[in-house]
């Protein structure tokens, strides 16, 4: 199963058309949609909003070791052409200065940048404050987390 989490519901939208996702009701007020091969939830803004969706969805499938983690959204950037899609070379996160690398288990043709997690909104890509190759989203952080504890790791 892959497990995809965004932050807004905009984000899921095409994804929840493309893969014919259907809703299900949850107790907790996430916005959950899944099919045979992957589950989608929409976490909200924010890291704790964020780690709440993924920890709930980790306790709803059942603590299920050999699943995939995929974050999907908007990112800021710099110089990135919008609409661009980009994946995440390495994981920061603004608060901590910790750092994650998440394992590539495919390859893809698409650019690649540095990702920072920011505690909140900012609409400054400015070099004095931080570089601008760096990616910049509020969720990321969290979702990295709970896909190194639950997932197994690529062997090389």
């Amino acid at each position: 199963m892959i497990n995809i989490v965004t932050a807004l519901q905009c984000e899921a939208k095409p994804l929840i058309n493309h893969y014919k996702l259907r809703g299900i009701s949850t107790p907790a007020g996430f916005r959950v949609y899944e099919n045979k091969q992957m589950r989608l939830i929409v976490a909200g803004l924010g890291k704790v909003a964020c780690a709440a969706a993924c920890g709930y969805i980790y306790a709803r499938a059942g603590e299920q070791q050999d699943e995939a983690w995929l974050n999907l959204g908007i990112a800021g950037h710099a110089t990135a052409t919008i609409g661009s899609a980009v994946l995440a070379k390495k994981i920061t996160e603004q608060s901590s200065g910790l750092s994650w690398y998440p394992p590539w288990v495919f390859e893809l043709d698409c650019q690649r940048e540095n990702l920072l997690t920011l505690d909140q909104t900012s609409e400054h890509y400015d070099e004095r404050s931080r570089p601008t190759n760096f990616l910049q989203t509020l969720n990321d952080s969290y979702v990295i987390h709970v896909g190194a504890r639950t997932s197994p790791q690529p062997t090389s």
